[in-house]
C-alpha cells in the first residue's frame, strides 16, 4: 500500500468514526418526528413568508454533522436577517 493510498484509507476511517459519532449525538437529542417535518419545509418558502419559527429548525436539520457539533458544544444558529 502507498502513502497516498495509506493516507486516503485513514482519512475514510475518520471521516466514518465521525459521521458515527454524529450520529450517535444526534440520536440522543432530536425528536425524529419534529425532524422529519422540518426536513420537509422548503428554505425558500421560509424566508419568503417572513421566517417564523420554524426557519431555524429547518436550517439546522440541513446541517448534519456540523450540527451534531453544535449541539455538543453548546452552539446554535441565529437567523438575523434572510433574503431569496
Amino acid at each position: 500500500m502507498g502513502e497516498d493510498e495509506l493516507t486516503d484509507s485513514y482519512a475514510d476511517e475518520v471521516a466514518a468514526s465521525m459521521a458515527a459519532e454524529a450520529e450517535a449525538r444526534l440520536a440522543e437529542v432530536v425528536n425524529p418526528d419534529e425532524e422529519a417535518r422540518f426536513a420537509s419545509l422548503s428554505l425558500i418558502e421560509l424566508v419568503s413568508s417572513g421566517g417564523g419559527p420554524d426557519l431555524v429548525g429547518a436550517i439546522m436539520v440541513r446541517l448534519g454533522e456540523v450540527r451534531a457539533a453544535l449541539v455538543g458544544h453548546g452552539g446554535a444558529v441565529v437567523v438575523d436577517n434572510s433574503k431569496v
